[in-house]
């Protein structure tokens, strides 16, 4: 019978990997069976396979197992973790309670349209290569190639709906979400909105902002562009610059008193790279401390005390359902 001997690290690897299918189908149907929603948690299970495999790597290296031990091994170490992410009650209940007393703005970032099949960055590459281009910063150096970049996507993000994600932050705003920046280009949660009656006040350029409560969108919006692409004024930022912050979205924290008031923070699919709006999250969150959660699938944080781990649906239909 085959056996797994000390063969080195990358043999063991290629062993793992062969259980990858079995040991997700083995934590998918566990899911069925506690009656969670399949859908809502899966993308992470990937995630927890690659955890439990570098624990495996690490522990198991030199030693003689079966392979049908060592599956064994994959899967009960794969479970455990699961079930410490399906378990994070005290922190949905904690963030839960921040949103219905304090009220929460949230910052969306392209992580969040994952749920809806919008396109991500290796389809952006795609796009980029059909208009003809080899990067962004060509890209904006052709007006003509940049609008037509525009058009593609926008043909993508139709034929996509609007996710769980999109609809619980619809339908809670703007009496718990009070405020929500989106840097992304697409109009899954405006779509939302409509499917619910609501429509909110979309600020997608420098603009007079005389109320409370908006939808921001700083980066871009698939409704509203031109042959153009100046940042403020209908442009799109692209993936290799540092972000855009509208000067009426700074004029409007300081007029309205926003930066003294009490609320939660909420940071959901957004990596943190964009400078410009990462001085904004830091205002938000620093100046005074505030509450400040971050959903994302980072499973080395799962025991951070404000990081929610897991995809959004799965996070908010605990903390906005």
């Amino acid at each position: 019978m085959k056996m797994v001997t000390n063969s080195g690290h990358s043999a063991l690897n290629l062993i793992f990997e062969e259980y990858r299918r079995p040991v997700v189908k083995y934590m998918e149907n566990y899911i069925i069976q506690i009656k969670e929603d399949p859908q809502s948690i899966s993308p992470i299970l990937d995630r927890v396979f690659d955890e439990a495999k570098i624990y495996g790597l690490t522990n198991l290296k030199g030693h003689n197992f079966r392979p049908a031990l060592m599956l064994k091994y994959i899967q009960d170490n794969s479970l455990t973790l699961l079930k410490a992410i399906l378990r994070q009650t005290s922190k949905f209940k904690d963030a839960k309670h921040h949103i219905n007393v304090e009220k929460a703005i949230f910052v969306i970032g392209a992580g969040f349209s994952y749920e809806s099949g919008a396109p991500m960055r290796t389809d952006l590459d795609d796009i980029l290569r059909f208009v003809g281009v080899s990067d962004f910063a060509e890209l904006r150096g052709d007006l003509p190639k940049c609008f037509q970049f525009k058009k593609q996507f926008q043909t993508l993000i139709n034929r996509s709906n609007p996710g769980l994600s999109h609809n619980l932050i619809a339908a809670s705003f703007p009496s718990n979400v009070i405020e929500i920046i989106c840097l992304n280009w697409d109009n899954l949660i405006e779509r939302a909105f409509k499917a619910l009656g609501k429509s909110p006040k979309k600020i997608n350029k420098e603009s007079e902002v005389n109320e409370r409560s908006h939808l921001w969108k700083f980066h871009g919006d698939i409704e509203e562009f031109n042959d153009h692409n100046q940042a403020g004024n209908l442009g799109w930022v692209f993936p290799d610059e540092g972000g855009y912050v509208f000067e009426c979205f700074k004029d409007y924290l300081s007029r309205y008193s926003i930066s003294s008031e009490l609320f939660s923070l909420f940071i959901v699919g957004y990596s943190e790279k964009d400078d410009q709006v990462n001085k904004v999250i830091a205002e938000l969150e620093m100046k005074p401390q505030r509450p400040t959660y971050r959903i994302g699938i980072e499973i080395d944080k799962l025991h951070d005390d404000f990081y929610l781990l897991g995809p959004s649906p799965f996070i908010l239909s605990r903390i906005l359902g």
